[in-house]
């Protein structure tokens, strides 16, 4: 196997070696349910050009409020193959920490993972001027139309791929090895990350 120079060629390339291949695990009503690497490659590009249809690319910031899961996982190479950078935030952070992220990072959409963390988001949304979109990772429903559940989401990149006549191959493309891959917020035990 080839070891290319970017985590999103890395990515394609791994995905295609073991398209049939289960590579992501998670447990539903105490059955462990496998993800193949042709099924996790089809839901990443779904996000990738679900992003690319929001002006979404290289230079800009999107973050994901979650807990680890293969959802999360896939959001974040989602990102990463769309040319953006992922900022990650704790899901046990309080609102005001999330909204110094948020600010900080310039973050234009947020993935989170259920309505609780879209409650804590709505409270200081309206103070982080250049967040436009948020995507529910639980497909939860809300009532705002510029808050998109997951599957809608992904129908979104499916269309937007349909309509701009790029192939996932170019968007993967997009990155260089001197681009900023991840920010990371550390926090202490009082005040806002670090």
């Amino acid at each position: 196997m080839n070891i290319q120079n970017t985590i999103s060629k890395n990515f394609y390339q791994t995905t295609q070696n073991f398209a049939n291949k289960e590579l992501y695990f998670y447990k539903k009503n105490n059955k462990w349910i496998g993800l193949s690497g042709k099924a996790i490659e089809s839901t990443v590009k779904d996000i990738s050009f679900g992003l690319f249809s929001l002006g979404i690319g290289s230079g800009d910031q999107v973050a994901i409020l979650s807990a680890n899961s293969p959802r999360w996982c896939m959001t974040d190479y989602g990102i990463i193959c769309s040319g953006a950078t992922s900022v990650t935030i704790y899901p046990t952070l309080i609102a005001s920490q999330v909204e110094y992220i948020l600010n900080d990072s310039g973050s234009k959409v947020l993935f989170v993972e259920n309505l609780e963390q879209l409650d804590k988001i709505k409270s200081i949304w309206a103070n982080c001027s250049n967040l436009k979109n948020i995507v529910l990772m639980d497909d939860a429903s809300c009532d705002d139309e510029n808050v998109f559940t997951f599957s809608d989401f992904l129908n979104k990149g499916s269309d937007h791929e349909k309509e701009s006549g790029k192939e996932f191959k170019e968007l993967i493309e997009i990155a260089s090895p001197d681009d900023l891959l991840t920010l990371i917020y550390t926090s202490g035990t009082t005040g806002n990350p670090k």
